[in-house]
């Protein structure tokens, strides 16, 4: 069953997705990502944990893909954190791993220096800059993963 929710912390506005993202979710989804990626009251950046997620089509990686460009325009950092192997296998394939920082798990990041202080100005045609404590999911690098394949 989807849910979506978002819990505040001082370091980022934390997104949980359980479930099914899909055609009949993905609207809430949305509406959940795009809220919080243009909340004012957001200060730090903007985590999406993937942990629970058991299934995400195309219209949820355009909402995750969305949310991350109103994080851009509000000088913010979207992170996924801690996907299912098909899924991050998914995110590889379509190189979103490339433009959203994928972690293990949200403590990975509250390891990590002030999240506001580092954010990442990356665009497509940058190449995504590697910051400690930011290894990709799987604590590998997206090269690393393919040549082991």
């Amino acid at each position: 069953m989807f849910k979506c929710w978002v819990e505040k912390s001082p370091l980022a506005a934390i997104v949980h997705v359980r479930g099914d993202v899909d055609l009949l979710t993905a609207s809430a989804f949305r509406t959940c990502v795009h809220t919080t990626a243009s909340s004012d009251s957001n200060n730090g950046g903007m985590i999406v944990d993937l942990s629970e997620l058991e299934y995400i089509d195309a219209s949820g990686l355009l909402a995750l893909d969305e949310g991350r460009r109103l994080c851009q325009q509000h000088r913010r950092e979207l992170v996924l954190v801690a996907p299912p192997p098909h899924v991050e296998r998914i995110l590889e394939m379509l190189k979103l791993t490339e433009l959203l920082p994928v972690l293990n798990s949200v403590e990975a990041l509250s390891k990590h220096a002030q999240f506001n202080d580092e954010q990442l100005d990356k665009s497509v045609n940058e190449t995504p800059q590697v910051v400690p404590g930011r290894e990709p999911h799987g604590g590998r690098d997206p090269q690393e993963r393919q040549a082991n394949r």
